[in-house]
């Protein structure tokens, strides 16, 4: 669970990036439970900001259902 603080994902993005790499193939995050939950909107924007974020798989739920970024953020502002 998370406010406005770092979740899991801006975590793993920014070391990520640190390390020099800069493109996410897909995104799964799960809640204390094991339950798929998608990003919040926060990570989302973050992920916004990577140059291939129209192509980032999110996972959102424990289904298997996967939508594009792009599909979750379809009034982006970049």
């Amino acid at each position: 669970d998370c406010s406005l603080d770092m979740c899991a994902e801006r975590n793993a993005i920014s070391t990520m990036i640190t390390n020099g790499e800069f493109e996410i193939k897909m995104v799964a995050a799960v809640d204390k439970k094991g339950n798929v939950l998608p990003s919040c909107g926060a990570c989302r924007e973050f992920m916004m900001q990577l140059k291939n974020s129209a192509d980032i798989e999110v996972l959102v739920d424990n289904k298997g259902t996967v939508l594009r970024l792009k599909d979750l953020m379809p009034y982006s502002y970049s």
